[in-house]
């Protein structure tokens, strides 16, 4: 059978293995099954089975039988991918991207943390959005910024979606940034929460800590509590 589909497996799910969960397993599954390795309905989990299955379809194409999915094996069962097989690879590459973005977002906010004594709090239109106009990463430490430019600026540094949704063009506040993303109820890390109208915002860094940067003196790592909440919103990509 001609190969018509050519998925790539996607960056840190490079072998697809055992334990291993998303909509590229459950892709991968719908191929065995379509290529008589597999009489299960797909899923998303890769299991015994599924392992089970890999090795009886490496066995049949001569490749090594690790029952784990490596490029070489995707590439033999890429001929029994659909359109749907491929949307799915899509939607997890979409998913794993989003990720690992906001865990640098978060990553990023800490890295302020560590360096707030070489940061100070300003509200200067001039100078909180530097980081961003001036395209600032790591190691380098923004001299000064608010809130809303400090959330912006760990966005910006993974390479997110501006949250203020006017791609960086050095402008944005609370109030643009509650113009856009989902409202949701359920923090997660990366999400943004806002305070009291809004005026303030912090980024949530998970076990119910944020990270807000609304006065000086800060960063400062506290209990997502610490003042009224008014809402979280998430921002994908």
């Amino acid at each position: 059978m001609a190969v018509r589909h050519r998925p790539q497996l996607i960056k840190g799910r490079d072998p697809l293995k055992k334990g291993m969960k998303g909509a590229d397993v459950f892709a991968v599954q719908r191929a065995l099954k379509a290529a008589k390795c597999r009489k299960r309905k797909a899923s998303r989990l890769f299991g015994w089975r599924c392992e089970r299955n890999v090795k009886t379809f490496q066995k049949r194409h001569n490749l090594k039988a690790t029952g784990r999915v490596n490029q070489n094996t995707l590439d033999k069962l890429g001929a029994y991918f659909d359109g749907y097989g491929m949307y799915l690879f899509a939607q997890q590459r979409k998913r794993t991207k989003q990720a690992t973005g906001v865990s640098v977002s978060v990553k990023t906010a800490f890295f302020l943390l560590a360096h707030k004594d070489e940061t100070f709090y300003s509200q200067d239109a001039n100078l909180r959005m530097r980081c961003i106009t001036e395209k600032m990463y790591p190691p380098k430490v923004p001299r000064y910024l608010d809130c809303s430019s400090a959330c912006t600026w760990y966005r910006f540094v993974a390479h997110l979606s501006d949250p203020n949704g006017l791609n960086y063009n050095g402008y944005g506040f609370t109030g643009t940034m509650v113009e856009h993303g989902t409202r949701v109820t359920n923090p997660q890390p990366g999400d943004m929460t806002f305070y009291h109208n809004p005026d303030h915002v912090a980024i949530e860094v998970g076990q119910g800590r944020v990270i807000s940067d609304g006065s000086s003196g800060g960063p400062y790592l506290l209990p997502r509590n610490y003042r009224p909440i008014w809402q979280t919103r998430r921002y994908a990509d």
